[in-house]
């Protein structure tokens, strides 16, 4: 795994994590206004992929994995 594919696998990570290990909520609230453009661009390259979905406002974004990123997660699969 290459650090690019292992800084996105983190950030699934994060978001699986703060829906399943915390309160349970479907959706994360976030704000992105403070990361920078490669982080926003690993974002945007897991919601392309279809592993999260991310809702888009002017308060900031929503945050949901996908089934598709929940079984990535859970099943250890690749970011391919």
């Amino acid at each position: 795994m290459n650090e690019r594919e292992a800084e996105r696998m983190d950030i699934l990570q994060s978001i699986y994590n703060r829906m399943f290990d915390g309160d349970g909520q479907r959706v994360i609230s976030w704000d992105p206004t403070s990361i920078s453009n490669i982080v926003y661009n690993h974002y945007i390259y897991l919601e392309q992929k279809g592993l999260i979905e991310i809702s888009r406002s002017s308060s900031g974004w929503e945050l949901a994995v996908t089934a598709d990123g929940i079984d990535t997660i859970e099943l250890k699969h690749p970011l391919r």
